[in-house]
């Protein structure tokens, strides 16, 4: 009489749900971490995330980029386990003896239904590191614009105009570090004198402190991740890059010159440089494809109190 062995099949007790839950959560928090740490050290974040928790117009934006993340960070959980399951069944099947095996073109398929899901969580994931560091660096642009306005609102001969430009300058320079230099600018990028003094001062500065390595292209920037991180050229000519591209998309909207107050009210338009998120995280005029049009937009506002006494002035 021929044997015959039946498996056990595996039974979900509550506590198995409840410690497998468990370890899901623990999972998916850990990737959120890795990502949030990959961005900004955590400390950074952490401080950034009190501040703004303090703010009643932050929170509900800091709590809509946290939901974000989680969904991402479950999203990237969700694949991996479900690529660890089908290796791990497919260990098991390729053990029992079977007469006619699974056609391997369905594995062509699944790859080709499951790689557009991975590369939009892949960029969709890069992309919120790289706007999360420039929510982060918006905030030290504001501060920037409105100490521009107290240094230089009292100061004779500074008019409106030259003030504005200054402000401009100070914000570009904070945005620098995340603005990618490869691509159009939301406004006129044409550079004021100040402006391009400014740019040549900070190429020579880079060029004096950190040696230029020639890296490699990658070609087209539009198609490229390395070129949408400006990783594909020398730190001075990307920084003269970077610069030029924070100056044509920052726009000073109002200086705030009232009640004992001066500050600015300035709009600074963030490329989304990834491929195939742009209209996830920004917004713009063209079709999903036309990635190179959107930008997230950041407004700044910020005030300090006035000077006690006028610069030059009695």
């Amino acid at each position: 009489m021929a044997k015959q062995s039946h498996k056990k099949q595996k039974r979900w007790t509550p506590a198995a749900i409840g410690f497998a839950a468990i370890g899901h959560a623990l999972a998916v928090t850990l990737i959120f971490v890795a990502m949030v740490g990959a961005a900004v050290p955590l400390e950074v974040a952490a401080a950034v995330f009190e501040f703004a928790w303090g703010i009643e117009h932050l929170r509900e934006a800091v709590t809509a980029k946290i939901a974000i993340q989680f969904g991402l960070a479950t999203c990237a959980w969700a694949l991996l386990y479900i690529a660890f399951r089908s290796v791990d069944l497919g260990v098991l099947a390729s053990r029992r003896p079977r007469v006619v095996r699974r056609a391997r073109g369905t594995v062509i398929t699944e790859t080709l239904i499951c790689m557009p899901v991975f590369l939009l969580l892949l960029f969709g994931m890069i992309q919120l590191s790289i706007n999360n560091i420039a929510g982060i660096l918006n905030q030290v642009a504001s501060f920037q614009a409105a100490r521009t306005v107290w240094v230089w609102e009292q100061e004779p001969g500074v008019s409106e105009e030259e003030l504005k430009d200054r402000v401009r300058i100070a914000v570009a320079l904070s945005m620098t570090p995340v603005a990618p230099g490869y691509y159009p600018t939301a406004y006129d990028d044409t550079l004021s004198p100040r402006a391009e003094k400014t740019r040549d001062f900070m190429t020579e500065r880079f060029a004096t402190i950190l040696p230029d390595i020639e890296l490699p292209s990658f070609g087209n920037p539009d198609l490229t991740l390395p070129s949408g991180l400006d990783g594909d050229s020398t730190h001075s000519l990307r920084a003269r890059r970077k610069f030029t591209h924070a100056y044509g998309s920052t726009q000073v909207d109002n200086i705030i010159s009232s009640g004992g107050q001066v500050g600015a009210e300035v709009t600074y338009m963030h490329f989304q440089s990834m491929p195939l998120v742009g209209r996830i995280f920004g917004e713009s005029e063209g079709g999903w494809f036309a990635q190179n049009t959107y930008y997230q937009s950041y407004d700044m506002r910020f005030v300090l109190p006035r000077q006690m006494y006028g610069v030059g002035r009695p």
